[in-house]
C-alpha cells in the first residue's frame, strides 16, 4: 500500500512540473502580426506590473529585517540586461520573418514571469505556518 501512495504521490508531482514549465499561448486570436503585437505588449506589461508590485514588496521586506540590504535595485538592473541580451538573440534567430516580433515579446513575457517567481521564492516564500506576503506568481 505505501508504494501506491508513494508512486501516486510521484506521479503527480511530475504532471504539476511539467504543467509548470508549459508555456502559456498568448493571443491565438490575434488577425494579423500588428494585432498580435500589440496583444503580446499588453501581456507584458501586465507581467512588468507583476514584477515591479513583488520586487516592491521584497525591498520592503528586506527594509524592514535587514536594514535595508541587499538592494535589489542593483541586481533588477542586471536582469534586465540580461532579458534584453537573451530575447534579442532569440529575435535576431527568428530574423528571417514575422515570428520575430513573437518570439521576442513572448521571451520577454516568460523572462519576466520567471523573474518574478524567483523574486517570491527568494524574498517572500515563507515556511512554517505564516503566510507570504504574496501569492506565488
Amino acid at each position: 500500500m505505501h508504494r501506491f501512495v508513494v508512486a501516486g504521490f510521484l506521479s503527480c508531482a511530475v504532471m504539476l512540473a511539467a504543467k509548470a514549465e508549459t508555456p502559456q499561448l498568448l493571443c491565438l486570436d490575434s488577425k494579423n502580426t500588428l494585432e498580435e503585437t500589440q496583444c503580446l505588449n499588453k501581456e507584458l506589461d501586465k507581467a512588468n506590473k507583476v514584477l515591479a508590485e513583488y520586487l516592491a514588496t521584497a525591498q520592503a521586506q528586506i527594509n524592514k529585517q535587514n536594514s535595508g540590504k541587499p538592494q535589489i535595485a542593483a541586481t533588477q538592473e542586471a536582469w534586465l540586461k540580461y532579458r534584453q541580451a537573451h530575447c534579442g538573440d532569440v529575435y535576431t534567430y527568428e530574423e528571417a520573418g514575422t515570428y520575430r516580433y513573437r518570439a521576442d515579446l513572448e521571451c520577454e513575457i516568460e523572462a519576466t514571469r520567471s523573474r518574478t517567481h524567483e523574486i517570491w521564492s527568494a524574498y517572500m516564500r515563507t515556511f512554517g505556518t505564516s503566510l507570504p506576503l504574496l501569492p506565488e506568481p
